[in-house]
Protein backbone atom coordinates (compact mmCIF):
# COMPACT_ATOMS: atom_id res chain seq x y z
CA UNK A 1 0.00 0.00 0.00
CA UNK A 2 1.78 3.26 -1.11
CA UNK A 3 0.71 6.56 0.96
CA UNK A 4 0.75 9.97 -0.12
CA UNK A 5 0.33 12.61 2.31
CA UNK A 6 -2.08 15.47 2.48
CA UNK A 7 -1.83 17.99 5.09
CA UNK A 8 -5.24 18.93 4.86
CA UNK A 9 -7.24 15.79 5.25
CA UNK A 10 -4.05 14.25 7.07
CA UNK A 11 -2.72 14.08 10.86
CA UNK A 12 0.50 13.17 10.57
CA UNK A 13 2.50 13.00 13.85
CA UNK A 14 6.30 11.98 13.45
CA UNK A 15 9.10 11.59 16.08
CA UNK A 16 12.50 9.70 16.99
CA UNK A 17 12.03 7.96 20.34
CA UNK A 18 14.62 6.84 22.65
CA UNK A 19 12.14 3.15 22.79
CA UNK A 20 12.56 -0.24 19.96
CA UNK A 21 10.40 -0.66 17.58
CA UNK A 22 9.33 -3.95 19.01
CA UNK A 23 8.11 -2.36 22.60
CA UNK A 24 5.63 0.08 20.56
CA UNK A 25 4.60 -2.71 17.98
CA UNK A 26 3.72 -3.97 21.17
CA UNK A 27 1.33 -1.32 22.80
CA UNK A 28 -0.86 -1.10 19.83
CA UNK A 29 -0.79 -4.60 18.95
CA UNK A 30 -1.54 -6.02 22.11
CA UNK A 31 -5.05 -6.02 24.16
CA UNK A 32 -3.34 -5.96 27.38
CA UNK A 33 -1.12 -3.16 27.09
CA UNK A 34 -3.42 -0.59 24.93
CA UNK A 35 -5.88 -0.48 27.29
CA UNK A 36 -3.05 0.90 29.59
CA UNK A 37 -2.54 4.38 27.47
CA UNK A 38 -5.23 4.44 24.76
CA UNK A 39 -6.89 7.03 25.98
CA UNK A 40 -6.48 9.72 28.97
CA UNK A 41 -7.95 9.62 32.45
CA UNK A 42 -10.08 9.49 33.26
CA UNK A 43 -11.52 7.66 30.45
CA UNK A 44 -10.98 4.11 30.15
CA UNK A 45 -10.81 1.26 27.66
CA UNK A 46 -13.52 -1.15 28.43
CA UNK A 47 -12.92 -3.83 25.85
CA UNK A 48 -9.95 -4.05 23.54
CA UNK A 49 -9.58 -6.96 21.04
CA UNK A 50 -7.01 -7.50 18.11
CA UNK A 51 -6.93 -10.47 15.78
CA UNK A 52 -3.41 -9.06 14.25
CA UNK A 53 -4.01 -9.48 10.58
CA UNK A 54 -5.41 -8.76 7.68
CA UNK A 55 -9.12 -8.62 7.64
CA UNK A 56 -9.00 -9.32 11.23
CA UNK A 57 -10.63 -6.29 13.81
CA UNK A 58 -9.09 -3.62 15.89
CA UNK A 59 -11.39 -2.64 18.80
CA UNK A 60 -11.41 -0.13 21.62
CA UNK A 61 -14.37 0.34 23.52
CA UNK A 62 -14.09 3.58 25.82
CA UNK A 63 -15.95 4.98 28.78
CA UNK A 64 -15.68 8.22 30.39
CA UNK A 65 -17.56 10.25 33.16
CA UNK A 66 -19.34 11.95 30.54
CA UNK A 67 -19.74 9.45 27.77
CA UNK A 68 -21.75 6.02 27.94
CA UNK A 69 -19.69 2.73 26.54
CA UNK A 70 -18.86 3.91 23.45
CA UNK A 71 -18.52 0.77 20.21
CA UNK A 72 -15.31 1.72 18.42
CA UNK A 73 -14.27 -1.38 16.20
CA UNK A 74 -12.62 -1.49 13.28
CA UNK A 75 -10.70 -3.93 10.29
CA UNK A 76 -7.10 -3.92 10.19
CA UNK A 77 -5.70 -3.74 6.65
CA UNK A 78 -1.93 -4.26 6.78
CA UNK A 79 0.71 -6.12 9.32
CA UNK A 80 4.07 -5.80 8.63
CA UNK A 81 5.47 -6.75 12.50
CA UNK A 82 7.43 -4.05 13.75
CA UNK A 83 7.37 -1.78 11.16
CA UNK A 84 3.50 -1.28 9.77
CA UNK A 85 0.16 -1.18 11.06
CA UNK A 86 -2.96 0.13 9.26
CA UNK A 87 -6.55 -0.31 10.30
CA UNK A 88 -9.47 1.55 9.63
CA UNK A 89 -13.28 2.38 11.39
CA UNK A 90 -14.80 2.33 7.90
CA UNK A 91 -14.96 -1.81 7.85
CA UNK A 92 -15.42 -4.05 10.39
CA UNK A 93 -13.26 -7.58 10.83
CA UNK A 94 -13.40 -10.00 7.67
CA UNK A 95 -13.60 -6.28 5.22
CA UNK A 96 -17.13 -5.88 5.15
CA UNK A 97 -18.87 -2.79 5.50
CA UNK A 98 -18.94 -1.44 9.04
CA UNK A 99 -22.21 0.08 10.01
CA UNK A 100 -21.86 3.33 12.00
CA UNK A 101 -23.50 2.56 15.76
CA UNK A 102 -26.67 4.81 16.50
CA UNK A 103 -24.89 5.55 19.62
CA UNK A 104 -21.44 5.33 19.16
CA UNK A 105 -18.83 7.87 17.51
CA UNK A 106 -20.13 8.43 13.55
CA UNK A 107 -16.27 9.22 12.61
CA UNK A 108 -14.79 7.03 9.95
CA UNK A 109 -11.03 6.85 9.57
CA UNK A 110 -7.75 5.06 8.61
CA UNK A 111 -5.00 4.62 11.06
CA UNK A 112 -1.37 4.04 10.01
CA UNK A 113 1.56 3.45 12.71
CA UNK A 114 4.85 3.03 10.80
CA UNK A 115 8.05 2.17 12.77
CA UNK A 116 11.65 2.81 11.82
CA UNK A 117 14.50 0.90 13.71
CA UNK A 118 17.55 3.32 14.26
CA UNK A 119 19.42 1.21 16.41
CA UNK A 120 18.22 1.66 19.95
CA UNK A 121 15.54 4.59 19.04
CA UNK A 122 13.00 4.21 16.63
CA UNK A 123 11.34 6.67 14.15
CA UNK A 124 7.64 6.48 15.19
CA UNK A 125 5.26 8.07 12.62
CA UNK A 126 1.47 8.25 13.36
CA UNK A 127 -0.80 9.34 10.59
CA UNK A 128 -4.88 9.66 10.67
Amino acid sequence: MTYSHNPKLDLMIERIVDVPAALIWKGWTEPNEIVKWFCPRPYVVTRCEVDLKPGGIFRTDMKGPDMPETPCSGCILEVIPNKKFVWTSALGPGFRPNPIPENGPDLLFTGMILLEDMGTKTKYTAIQ
